[in-house]
């Protein structure tokens, strides 16, 4: 069982925002794993009686985005993120400390799997709680050349605020924690090891412990965590968040008390998944 954890912890002052539509990581990292798991169902098609169907508990993951002055891509460490316990050493942005923000229910799915992302613009002035999000990672299609590998398992959760201040300067606290749990058969695992899997992982820049069980069969956790804490002089056009200083782009929506946004930068790292927000 491959289980990818992604914790994407956001602190911004400014935009929010998300992957293309909902962001979306890169199959193409998986060569190894796709050629050898193509080997072993080129020889071994008729030999993967240990399928796990993929039952995907679909939890999403808010991002809140916004712009990082100092460094506007969002950092990826093993570190698990902010929970209940470290509240006290939070710093929230102004208007967001009392109550402090809840952890939310997210989406995780492969990509197109996340609903349409219409920008229609809206007055984002004020304080924002994360409340809910899609985030799409391609992992399933990473796995399509091994008989019985399947996802079985997808969570996911965000928590966090962005205060957009009158005076055009605007901050985000948040994080997220997303987890994906694959099952690699013995079958597809003997031509490639346990361990290699858990070496492509890695390369893309996750936290990845991939042991084998005694049939064989690869058990993976993978963990990432990511944390955003900055502030950011910010715009607004007709549907974008431009932050000032870091230049990044979001595509936003307001719609009564909801706002929704996704990370469309031109350049460099975007933020992944559409981001719902709730005004405080």
């Amino acid at each position: 069982m491959l289980r990818a954890l992604l914790v994407c912890s956001v602190l911004v002052t400014l935009g929010c925002g998300g992957d293309g539509g909902a962001g979306s990581a890169d199959a193409g990292d998986a060569s190894a794993l796709d050629s050898a798991v193509l080997d072993a169902g080129a020889s071994d098609a008729a030999g993967s009686d240990a399928a796990a169907d993929a039952d995907v508990s679909d939890a999403a993951t808010t991002d809140g985005s916004t712009a990082d002055a100092a460094s506007p891509d969002a950092a990826t460490s093993d570190a698990s993120v902010m929970d209940a316990s470290s509240d006290a050493a939070v710093s929230w942005p102004e208007g967001c400390g009392s109550p402090a923000p809840a952890w939310a229910d997210l989406t995780v799915g492969e990509p197109g799997t996340c609903p349409a992302f219409s920008a229609c613009g809206g007055d984002i002035v004020g304080a924002w709680d994360v409340s809910g999000g899609c985030f799409e990672f391609a992992v399933e299609s990473t796995l399509s050349s091994c008989p019985g590998a399947s996802v079985t398992r997808r969570t996911g959760r965000g928590r966090g605020c962005v205060a957009f201040g009158a005076d055009g300067v605007a901050r985000r606290v948040a994080e997220s924690e997303v987890e994906i749990d694959v099952f690699v058969p013995a079958v597809c695992a003997s031509f490639v090891s346990c361990s290699t899997i858990e070496s492509q992982i890695r390369a893309r820049g996750l936290d990845a412990n991939c042991p084998a069980d005694a049939a064989g069969n690869c058990e993976c956790v993978v963990r990432s965590a990511t944390r955003i804490d900055d502030t950011d002089t910010y715009s607004t056009t007709a549907t974008e968040i431009v932050g000032g200083t870091s230049g990044k782009r979001w595509e936003y929506c307001v719609t009564g008390s909801q706002l929704n946004y996704r990370d469309t930068s031109p350049s460099g790292s975007r933020e992944p998944g559409v981001v719902e927000l709730t005004r405080r």
